[in-house]
């Protein structure tokens, strides 16, 4: 789940990004140029020797300026490479995608179980799994994969 994920979003900033400018010596990367960058250095086999440099340009192009989406987007991007390295503390990169009505909201909730499983806590994931299974504004594959969810953790879901 966490390679679709990080496939889909990559591939959505790479379709959607134009190459970076030069200025004489001086390669200028736009946001999603960066972002780009960063999904290079965070896919396999160097995912594990260059995620701390991935999700350094994911934080640089989530906390500038311009698009929003974009912004959004490398910081979802961010948590899933502190959550595929092993970090579980995620609540403060997630919180702010995942209150609300924003686009992603979603997507960081389902991050938001799959760390409290990480950290042992299984009643905080099913809760936050039951939530996105019923909510009629998640896309069916969060909800699909939220239901498989709660039958694996144990209950169900309805």
């Amino acid at each position: 789940m966490k390679r679709m994920i990080t496939a889909l979003a990559a591939l959505a900033l790479v379709t959607a990004a134009p190459a970076p400018a030069q200025r004489g010596n001086t390669t200028l990367f736009t946001p999603s140029a960066a972002a780009r960058h960063a999904a290079a250095l965070a896919a396999p086999p160097r995912a594990q020797h260059h995620r701390a440099g991935a999700i350094a340009i994911y934080d640089r192009v989530a906390a500038g300026g311009g698009d929003r989406q974009l912004r959004d987007v490398a910081a979802l991007l961010a948590s899933i490479q502190v959550l595929n390295g092993g970090g579980a503390d995620l609540d403060a990169r997630l919180a702010p995608l995942a209150e609300g009505a924003g686009y992603w909201r979603h997507l960081a909730r389902e991050l938001q179980a799959i760390a409290a499983l990480k950290k042992g806590g299984r009643a905080e994931a099913k809760d936050i799994f039951s939530v996105l299974a019923e909510d009629a504004d998640a896309p069916a594959g969060v909800r699909r994969r939220a239901a498989e969810m709660i039958a694996r953790i144990g209950g169900t879901n309805g």
